[in-house]
């Protein structure tokens, strides 16, 4: 196995000091967002988005539908110009469906469970529960300076929470995979509307080793969805 690149992000010694400052900044950000109770009451959601999708010098305009049962069920529906990407987990094996041709997905699973682990029902709706170091250092993305906390422990490399001068999590970076290998992956959130007792963000930017690659828009946000039983399952199982 091919040993991880060294880290390129900022550490910082696990001071009960730097602790408990982590820890005020998330439980404010929680309170922003509609206070963690009211995120953990939620046992899924369904999110429809357009985006736009910027690589190697082409735009590609996306449409997409992710209904998600937590912690690990998920169906993404992705509409392109050529046709219909599907992927789903049922929580215990995941599969991609492409124009049509079904393939098992034997990363979906580890997927999800990161995809969890650093997700806003996570991180706001078990506030109480993540382990962060605050960091000495403002975090710059895009230009703007954000006070950041390191996540301890977990799934996910490098887990960094961004929040803005008002408190709110902003965003997040870690560690991910991009095409050419492991890469940066920085997410900000933007224009947070009420989505029933909560605050959910209707905008997002995605960086890629400093470059934004996607631009997202929440057109759709329904909690706790009516989600048939089988339709997390593998195409023609």
């Amino acid at each position: 196995a091919i040993p991880p690149p060294p880290s390129k992000v900022a550490t910082a010694p696990a001071t009960p000091e730097a602790k408990a400052k982590a820890r005020a900044w998330l439980a404010k950000a929680a309170q922003l967002a509609g206070g963690s109770a009211a995120w953990a009451a939620v046992k899924g959601v369904e999110v429809e988005q357009t985006s736009t999708l910027s690589m190697q010098g082409q735009q590609l305009e996306l449409k997409g539908k992710s209904t998600w049962v937590f912690p690990d069920r998920q169906l993404e529906i992705q509409a392109l110009p050529m046709g219909e990407i599907r992927q789903g987990v049922d929580g215990t094996s995941g599969w991609r469906a492409t124009m049509g041709q079904v393939q098992d997905d034997p990363k979906a699973v580890a997927g999800i469970r990161e995809e969890w682990e650093r997700s806003l029902w996570r991180l706001i709706g078990q506030a109480g529960t993540v382990e962060a170091v605050a960091l000495a250092e403002p975090v710059e993305v895009g230009g703007t300076k954000y006070a950041a906390a390191l996540v301890q422990g977990g799934a996910v490399r490098d887990l960094t929470l961004l929040f803005d001068a008002d408190g709110r999590l902003a965003g997040i970076g870690y560690q991910g995979d991009g095409p050419q290998g492991p890469a940066r992956l920085e997410l900000l959130y933007g224009d947070w509307q009420p989505a029933g007792a909560v605050q959910y963000p209707r905008s997002g930017t995605a960086r890629m080793d400093g470059e934004v690659f996607l631009k997202s828009t929440v057109t759709s946000v329904k909690l706790d969805p009516v989600v048939p039983p089988d339709a997390f399952k593998k195409p023609g199982s």
